[in-house]
């Protein structure tokens, strides 16, 4: 493997190193130093590590050039002799054999697994990886922390380079002239399909220049020209990022403790993936270096690996429906135009009214409170409907009109409202939903109490496979996804009705080509289960997935505040709306407690450029 950090390179590495010093820093500060894609981070603060990953996720270079770039503006460096005594303190705490002995004793012996959840802080650099792959990874939920590098700000984006050698993806297919011929395909597809993506983005920002001048309006205004400039080509950007391959190259910024990360390297190594095997071992070398006695050595689990491969049974019964059950040829699903996010609710959710969940939620705060077992309180509950008649005591105690006959569903809401509102000096509740306020001013809602976690919902989400990447942030939400396959057709935003016709049927060629280039790799493998599978990196962006997502009501109403905001993606912004809306189609009353923007905003994050009606329009529906 190429050595990019050999210190004889003719290449200066950094303008403020020379090429020594940059080999004497990463040895200290990285695993590996060979050149790898994937390796770990040592000897660095966690605060430093959290502003390297996000400075990572919205640059074009490397992390190791955005470490040196942050130790140049430090002024760190170290002499050889310095370094080398740092290292031997290093090699006795953990290195030696006498710390080995230790740890094989009072470690793997002796409750591994709580020992490792309490082992914090293994920072893994993934430079260079599938967009297929990094979701893979980012859907690990508990002990793991992920940010993702955006495919907004890499130098590549438009060129079919930055994919990831089709050579690591097709193994096991059968003959090498089989093999030639499907890393050729995707190639010749990927390329394809950025050139088209290319062309849409420079359509896209010539006639947003057209819809939305920088006007002499605006330059009375004092707007900022720049960010003026930067909406218009970020907006072009993301809607032309639809079209990317998800075997188009990406970075990770990885924080996990050692059991997560032991669970990460199998649950990568079991999946009938060759680049996410290659992945899970590369992991795994960096991890062992940071904490030796910790990182176990990946090998196959027969369970594990049965749970993630496509199952053949099913894999024939795919087949049957495709050919049998689906009226219209699979291209053919959606049409064209936008094809709109499909939210529904599962029907296990389906058996409570909107009454009952409000009166669940009252009773689990009362149970709580009160120390009593929430069954009796809710019989409690039921007598009072029946008979028309509560307690006068417990009216008067919650401040409830003195009326025997008030609503259980008003004592409720009063009861809630306690918890979630606002009150003022005399102890009155003046907002039925407490505002959160940063110097003064507001800026939005105080999250809802752990009551509303006894509440799940579970969703039925189809939606394009880019949109999802941002919502995955949200750990706390479960989520079962669909293998990425085409049978569910594609979306694409509004602004690709902006495009020239002849623009329009290059994209829709773009989306026939990446279903062929699908059905010529599933094609290829004797074993379907494992082709079907192999077939996803065939994907765009721009392709549907279905996940069953299953959120508590707090994290829900967290999830459409945060991402229904004016600063969000329209994408997902969208698809928070939807959830928002099914929720209440469902349980009416629950919107009187959540929050929610409902407005289409045309400038989004940088909405300040016009101080007028033009800033956003209302989409209530």
């Amino acid at each position: 493997m190429l050595d990019i950090y050999n210190p004889d390179s003719k290449i200066q590495l950094h303008p403020n190193y020379t090429n020594q010093q940059v080999l004497r820093l990463l040895q200290y500060f990285l695993t590996h130093t060979d050149g790898r894609a994937i390796y770990g981070l040592k000897n660095l603060p966690s605060e430093f590590i959290g502003a390297l990953f996000a400075k990572y996720s919205r640059s074009s270079k490397t992390i190791v050039e955005v470490l040196l770039d942050f130790l140049a503006d430090a002024d760190v460096n170290f002499t050889q002799a310095q370094l080398n005594a740092l290292s031997e303190l290093e090699n006795k705490l953990i290195g030696s054999d006498k710390a080995a002995n230790f740890h094989k004793k009072y470690v793997l012996n002796w409750g591994h697994d709580s020992i490792g959840k309490m082992v914090n802080g293994i920072n893994i650099a993934i430079d260079r990886c599938s967009i297929l792959a990094a979701q893979y990874i980012c859907d690990t939920r508990i002990g793991f922390q992920c940010i993702e590098r955006s495919t907004r700000y890499q130098k590549k984006f438009f060129d079919v380079d930055n994919i990831i050698d089709p050579a690591r993806i097709f193994t096991n297919v059968g003959s090498e002239e089989v093999k030639l011929e499907l890393c050729d395909g995707l190639k010749t597809m990927s390329k394809v399909c950025i050139e088209v993506a290319e062309l849409v983005y420079k359509y896209l920002k010539d006639k947003l220049i057209e819809i939305y001048p920088y006007d002499e309006r605006a330059a009375e205004d004092n707007i900022d020209k720049s960010a003026w400039r930067k909406w218009i080509n970020n907006r072009a950007l993301d809607n032309a990022r639809y079209l990317l391959p998800v075997v188009s190259s990406t970075g990770l910024g990885i924080s996990v403790n050692s059991l997560a990360c032991n669970n990460l390297i199998n649950k990568l190594y079991n999946f009938p993936s060759n680049e996410f095997q290659l992945i899970a071992k590369s992991i795994y070398e960096a991890a062992s270096v940071l904490v030796p006695t910790l990182i176990q050595e990946p090998s196959i689990d027969p369970i594990l690996l049965q749970q993630n491969i496509f199952d053949k049974d099913i894999a024939k019964m795919r087949e049957y429906i495709i050919s049998s059950v689906y009226e219209k040829d699979r291209n053919e699903i959606n049409n064209f135009s936008n094809a709109e996010n499909k939210v529904l609710i599962d029907t296990d959710e389906r058996r409570a009214n909107s009454e009952e969940i409000i009166t669940l939620i009252t009773c689990t705060i009362l149970s709580t409170q009160l120390n009593i077992p929430t069954e009796i309180i809710y019989q409690w509950f039921v007598n009072w409907v029946r008979t028309e008649n509560m307690p006068k005591e417990l009216l008067q105690f919650y401040d409830l009109p003195n009326n025997p006959a008030i609503s259980p569903l008003d004592f409720c809401l009063k009861i809630i409202y306690k918890f979630i509102g606002q009150r003022d000096d005399n102890g009155n509740i003046i907002n039925e939903r407490a505002v959160r306020m940063k110097n003064g001013k507001a800026i939005g809602w105080h999250k809802l109490p752990r009551f509303f976690e006894r509440i799940n919902l579970t969703f039925d989400l189809v939606t394009d496979f880019g949109s999802w990447r941002d919502l995955n942030r949200h750990s706390l939400i479960s989520k079962i996804s669909s293998p990425l396959l085409p049978d569910l057709g594609y979306s694409l935003p509004d602004d690709y009705d902006l495009l020239p016709e002849d623009l329009q049927k290059m994209v829709l060629k773009c989306y026939t080509m990446s279903v062929e280039m699908f059905d010529r790799i599933v094609s290829s493998y004797k074993d379907k289960s494992k082709g079907l599978h192999t077939g996803s990196y065939a994907a765009l962006n721009m392709w549907n997935q279905r996940k069953l997502v299953t959120v508590n009501l707090r994290e829900l109403d967290y999830i459409i505040t945060l991402r229904t905001k004016w600063t969000g993606h329209f994408a997902y912004r969208r698809i928070a709306q939807l959830m928002y809306y099914r929720t209440i189609e469902l349980w009416p009353l629950l919107s009187k407690i959540f929050r929610i923007d409902k407005n289409y905003y045309v400038f989004g994050r940088i909405r300040k450029i016009y101080k007028d009606g033009d800033k956003s329009k209302d989409n209530e529906g």
